[in-house]
């Protein structure tokens, strides 16, 4: 349940929100739940809708949607080797 509602934020800050916020909260969620290949999609969507044509940086078509990928990787190779209490 935490994750639609998750979801639903994410989708939302999307589309009434800037791209900060929208970018600030796909990682914070990705480091949040396990395997939250939502955050990627999510990456490619600020990719679309923010990507300038032209431009290599710092709006380059990939930028979120690459840098959230490497994050959920890098997250459970992380998870798995370290040992959070409660979980």
């Amino acid at each position: 349940m935490k994750r639609i509602i998750a979801d639903i934020i994410l989708i939302v800050s999307l589309f009434a929100g800037p791209w900060y916020v929208t970018a600030s909260l796909m990682f914070l969620f990705i480091i949040f739940f396990r395997s939250y290949w939502e955050g990627s999609v999510a990456g490619l969507a600020i990719d679309s809708l923010y990507s300038l044509p032209g431009q290599n940086f710092p709006f380059a078509f990939g930028l979120f949607s690459g840098s959230a990928l490497i994050l959920v990787f890098l997250s459970q190779i992380l998870r798995d080797k370290i040992f959070i209490p409660g979980r």
